[in-house]
């Protein structure tokens, strides 16, 4: 990880605007992670932080085969939700499974 990245850069305006503390509220995360992404010295993987940054703070988009181009928020949403029988859902649980943006479930 580099601590000039786009999304470290993003995670800093918005501690900069708001505080640590309610970025990790937002995020779902602690304020001591956060603390150590700023500083650069956060030393686990960071592709979940990453993801949550992009989702929640940057709302990136992306394009999804059932629902078109959709906020990264409900690519998530859609990512973690449960399966029940209907087939928009149906639909989408399937895709979300053999998409190539499968970071979310890697992360929940």
């Amino acid at each position: 990880m580099t601590p000039d990245a786009d999304w470290i850069q993003a995670l800093a305006a918005v501690c900069d605007q708001t505080s640590q503390a309610a970025a990790a509220r937002k995020l779902g995360i602690s304020t001591a992670s956060i603390s150590l992404l700023l500083r650069g010295t956060y030393t686990a993987d960071t592709t979940r932080m990453e993801a949550k940054v992009r989702s929640f703070l940057i709302a990136e988009a992306r394009s999804c085969p059932v629902l078109g181009e959709i906020p990264l928020t409900r690519c998530f949403e859609e990512q973690t939700a449960p399966y029940f029988p209907s087939p928009l859902r149906g639909d989408l649980y399937r895709a979300c499974r053999s998409c190539t943006h499968r970071s979310f479930l890697e992360i929940s």
